[in-house]
């Protein structure tokens, strides 16, 4: 059985469809006609090979089509059925076990480096706490609170059932998201910062992504948006094999990170730039200090400079902004929308940190491609920090000075490129085991919650 869960890619070639005994009747296949002479027991063993082989030879538009069946809610449960007899976080997971090493952290191994790494050395003192839902709604997004978990709780189900506030009315509610979540893994008191920010916290604060210098402890924040229920199809998504993709490096997103920090005209001489250019020397967070750009910035000010390579190479970069946000200037390199897919069909995917991580970089390392990007300078339930360049990723400068080398040495060295590619995908696959995450992601709140109460946290 394990051998039937390795897809073949490309289309079932003429000679393929003629041994199968599956005839082809302008693009739609007529399983009730058995080569000549066959007997009954012949027309069901083809029958049964071909319903085995049939989902790992679809074309890339069926399986997209099936991806969003499956992430439909209107579809029929009966066809969801049927469709999850090919197509399942199971067989996602067994196809990636077939590819992949044995795991080699068990869950306590996990729940440690989730736990470590908060600052000791100092402690704020958390003087806003939440009891009820409408407090959750009253604070600050971005400070850190006690939130007693049992009392809000309490507060949300008295709510609804006396419809002063209905649940369909708080989708869409990032508080909302955020407190629902947090309670689907304690109901103790605990406290934590929801948000993107970095700032330096003390003591064991649960919060969603750090940098070496802000402390706190991670946990799985904003699974819905980092790691999505459907995660999983991008192991069908993605059926294209790595020799076969383009030649090209390929990156869209928005203008996140940095509000001011980005150029605000071209300058084609970047030693003529007042703002300078580091030659990625230093740090993306050591040039916003001084004045300088983001990683991100820097990435977008040389598109005009990747525009004119690809006139003249056989390879291609393509870096493309889909959006200008967070009141940055429009200015050059807006890029026709590219689908997940459609990135996929690339060799390199370029991943660049926004307002915290790259939320792309999930989908990008799961695909086969091989993911380009510098030395993560945040960290969240990824675990970038634990990322090792030249084997997870394909390592550039922060300011991307040496992108076109790399994509070079990527494209005169396929097998080790490809084999990079392979063991980032690799990296994701217990993401991908749910059950497990939610053990993980529960168990490292309940370590934080007895961490504060033993540091006198949360406790008035």
């Amino acid at each position: 059985m394990p051998n039937l869960l390795k897809r073949r890619t490309g289309p079932l070639s003429h000679d393929d469809v003629a041994a199968s005994g599956v005839h082809d009747r302008g693009g739609s296949m007529d399983f009730s006609k058995a080569p000549e002479g066959g007997s009954n027991t012949t027309r069901f063993v083809v029958f049964c090979v071909t319903l085995l082989v049939f989902p790992f030879v679809l074309p890339k538009t069926l399986r997209n089509a099936i991806s969003m069946a499956i992430a439909d809610p209107k579809v029929p449960k009966v066809t969801n059925t049927l469709i999850s007899m090919y197509y399942s976080p199971e067989l996602a997971l067994q196809i990636l076990d077939n590819e992949c090493p044995a795991d080699p952290f068990c869950i306590e191994d996990l729940v440690g480096m989730y736990t470590e790494g908060w600052d000791n050395r100092r402690r704020d003192d958390i003087v806003i706490d939440a009891t009820t839902w409408h407090q959750v709604e009253e604070m600050h997004i971005d400070s850190p609170k006690c939130f007693h978990n049992f009392e809000i709780r309490s507060s949300i189900e008295h709510s609804v059932n006396s419809q002063d506030k209905l649940i369909w009315e708080l989708q869409g509610n990032s508080k909302w998201m955020y407190m629902n979540e947090l309670l689907s893994y304690t109901s103790k008191t605990v406290a934590a910062k929801f948000g993107d920010g970095k700032k330096t916290l003390g003591g064991p604060i649960l919060r969603k992504v750090r940098d070496e210098e802000s402390g706190g402890i991670l946990y799985r924040a904003e699974a819905w948006r980092h790691f999505p229920k459907d995660l999983w199809m991008v192991v069908y998504e993605d059926g294209t094999r790595w020799r076969d993709k383009k030649d090209m490096a390929t990156w869209r997103g928005s203008t996140t990170g940095c509000t001011g920090c980005y150029p605000e005209q071209l300058w084609t001489n970047f030693a003529e730039d007042p703002r300078g250019s580091t030659d990625g020397k230093g740090t993306s967070k050591e040039s916003i200090r001084n004045g300088g750009y983001t990683s991100r910035a820097e990435l977008i000010r040389r598109i005009p400079y990747f525009d004119e390579l690809n006139k003249r190479e056989n390879f291609k970069i393509d870096v493309g902004v889909t959006a200008y946000a967070q009141n940055v200037k429009e200015l050059w390199g807006v890029g026709e929308f590219m689908t997940r897919q459609e990135q996929m069909d690339a060799k390199m995917i370029i991943m660049a940190e926004g307002n915290d991580v790259a939320t792309g970089s999930k989908w990008a390392m799961l695909s086969t491609s091989t993911v380009i990007m510098s030395k993560p300078g945040v960290f969240s339930w990824l675990m970038e920090d634990r990322l090792i360049a030249g084997i997870h990723y394909l390592e550039v400068k922060w300011d991307w000075s040496d992108l076109e080398e790399k994509v070079r040495w990527c494209l005169s060295n396929q097998e080790e490129c490809e084999e990079i590619g392979r063991m980032g995908r690799c990296w994701m696959r217990r993401f991908l085991d749910t059950e497990r995450e939610m053990e993980i992601a529960k168990q490292v709140v309940e370590s934080a919650a007895d961490l504060q109460a033993k540091h006198g946290m949360c406790q008035g």
